[in-house]
């Protein structure tokens, strides 16, 4: 190929390029190394964002866990109370029970002594 200087305001690429001075190739060099380092951060930028979603994620299904914890705690709690009442309610009926039982031996009782009190006279 032809040997043509490089115009940099040419619109095509020229088919032979000099070696760059070395001025541009250190300039390439330090721009080579800034890309890798700007890379290297992007990167480093995105791994964390990485680990802040699954922290969040982490949070949210602690948070789920905490809720359903509490739902659960509740749940058993009105179970309870209603086991609670519900012997309560079995209690209050058997004490019914034994005081309607005691009255009809108490009436009972004073039945037999009326009784015997009018044979007697």
């Amino acid at each position: 190929p032809e040997r043509v200087a490089w115009d940099p305001g040419h619109a095509t690429a020229p088919s032979f390029v000099p070696e760059l001075p070395l001025h541009y190739r250190q300039e390439l060099t330090s721009s080579r190394a800034e890309v890798a380092d700007m890379q290297r951060r992007l990167n480093e930028a995105l791994d964390e964002a990485q680990r802040m979603r699954d922290l969040m994620e982490e949070q949210r299904l602690g948070e789920e866990d905490r809720r359903r914890a509490e739902e659960e705690r509740r749940a058993s709690e009105a179970q309870h109370l209603q086991l609670l009442a519900q012997r309560h309610e079995e209690e209050r009926r058997a004490a019914d029970a034994e005081r309607t039982a005691a009255e009809a031996e108490r009436r009972a009782a004073d039945a037999e002594r009326l009784r015997l009190l009018a044979e007697r006279h």
